[in-house]
C-alpha cells in the first residue's frame, strides 16, 4: 500500500521493485483509492515528481466483499485497472485483501474440479 502523502518519486521507487501494474493508496489497511503504474511513470515523464500520490488517485474504484460470488468478482475485476480491493463489509474503505487477473487465475487453477 501507499501512502497518499508520498511523492510521485517516491511511489516511483517503491514500484520499480514490483511487476504489479496498480496499487492500493491509503494508510493502516484503509484505502484511499488505486493509482497504476502507467499514471506514475506520466506523472515522472510530466515534471511532477514532488506532487503527492493523492492528487492523481482513481478513486471511483470497485470493491469486493468476502461474501461476494465468483460472478461478481469476475465482473467487478473486469472494470478495475487490474486490482480489485476486499473490504470490510462494515467500513468499506478496511481493506481484508485484493483480486488481481493473477490470484484469480491461480484460485480457480487450484480449485478446478474439486467441488
Amino acid at each position: 500500500m501507499i501512502s497518499p502523502s508520498v511523492s510521485v518519486a517516491c511511489a516511483a521507487d517503491a514500484i520499480s521493485k514490483t511487476t504489479a501494474k496498480c496499487f492500493l493508496v491509503g494508510d493502516d489497511g484503509t484505502i484511499s483509492g488505486l493509482i497504476t503504474r502507467d499514471r506514475i511513470e506520466q506523472e515522472m515523464q510530466s515534471d511532477k515528481q514532488d506532487a503527492p500520490v493523492h492528487d492523481f488517485l482513481i478513486s471511483e474504484l470497485g470493491h469486493v466483499h468476502p461474501d461476494h460470488s465468483l460472478e461478481v468478482v469476475i465482473d467487478r475485476l473486469g472494470k478495475s485497472p487490474g486490482l480489485l480491493p476486499v473490504v470490510s463489509r462494515t467500513n468499506s474503505q478496511r481493506v481484508l485483501g485484493v483480486i488481481t487477473p493473477e490470484s484469480l487465475a491461480r484460485f480457480v487453477q487450484t480449485n478446478w474440479g474439486n467441488h
